[in-house]
């Protein structure tokens, strides 16, 4: 998996891993600046990233992957150039971007030699996706809940990407926004996928851990407005509670206060939790944006009635 670093060479804000420069809630470079310092790999006229960690393109080998034609085929080349396993499925976007041999090599946990099963077509927001039907069967409840209506009809095709992404590769390729992020947890949560809502867990914690700022009043608004019918709270409130929280005894009580008052819904909620704190003595003082060895699974979803003594192994649980 990369990681955000800066070029040796150039200080320019990059990702360890890529060799160039990515689009994210880190940072604002744009999407197409690519570090310069950093020599590509090619191959057949065709340019790739270098491997991990070393910078140079003679360190690079004849792997890679690529997509072809209308219906995406992810295509890995084995060293002599022959096509070494294929996986293909259709979406109406740009997949190929920031998609390296390496997160294939440590992500892709699905049996490529095994056969996916049909593909069914699936439309979100006028937007087609032909998703293989296998893969929507595992982990989760997609194929039962769509049996009985069009339960997508108010997901955005932008969230439905970064699903189809994570369905292939267990990875996101391209890291979505924390807005995307939020609608992609609700509706894993939809689909009973446990998985894919840790998953979002952890990457909405990393990514409020790296720019060490309060959620947006919108996001907020949109958490809280989404689980206010709900008998208990879950996960992803209880993250929102207790980083409102953590700001309001270590950084600033005034933007809690002034969030409180734009997001009624939150209100109860927070001083639930409050009260819970001060009836136990034992306030939650830490960020909970920070994920260590002894609190991997503190926002991730479990079975009801289930007692978590250690982590559940959702990945990545890697801090």
């Amino acid at each position: 998996m990369c990681r955000q670093a800066s070029c040796p060479t150039c200080q320019k804000e990059t990702w360890f891993g890529c060799g160039q420069h990515l689009p994210s809630v880190f940072s604002s470079i744009s999407a197409d600046q690519k570090c310069t310092c950093v020599p590509k790999f090619e191959k057949d006229g065709v340019e790739y990233p270098p491997k991990v960690g070393t910078g140079k393109a003679q360190d690079s080998d004849n792997s890679a992957c690529r997509f072809r034609g209308s219906d995406l085929d992810l295509v890995v080349i084995n060293g002599s150039g022959g096509i070494e396993r294929t996986l293909g499925f259709t979406l109406d976007h740009d997949l190929t971007k920031n998609l390296t041999r390496n997160q294939l090599e440590d992500d892709l946990i699905i049996d490529l030699s095994q056969p996916l099963g049909e593909k069914i077509w699936i439309d979100v927001g006028g937007e087609s996706f032909h998703i293989h039907e296998d893969l929507l069967r595992k982990d989760m409840n997609f194929i039962d809940i769509l049996k009985y209506g069009s339960f997508v009809k108010n997901e955005t095709p932008e969230m439905f990407e970064i699903f189809a992404q994570w369905l292939y590769t267990r990875h996101f390729i391209r890291q979505p926004t924390i807005k995307v992020a939020l609608e992609l947890w609700f509706f894993a949560r939809k689909i009973s996928c446990q998985k894919l809502q840790n998953f979002t867990m952890d990457f909405i914690q990393d990514s409020y851990r790296w720019v060490d700022e309060m959620m947006e009043t919108e996001e907020l608004r949109y958490v809280f407005e989404a689980t206010k019918d709900d008998t208990d709270i879950g996960p992803l409130e209880k993250f929102c509670v207790v980083l409102l929280h953590y700001h309001t005894t270590h950084v600033d009580h005034y933007c809690v206060r002034n969030i409180l008052l734009e997001v009624p819904a939150a209100v109860g909620p927070y001083l639930l939790y409050e009260a819970e704190c001060y009836d136990r003595r034992k306030f939650h003082d830490c960020d909970p944006s920070v994920r260590t060895e002894g609190n991997l699974c503190e926002f991730h979803s479990h079975d009801k009635g289930s007692i978590v003594l250690e982590p559940c192994k959702s990945e990545p649980n890697k801090p």
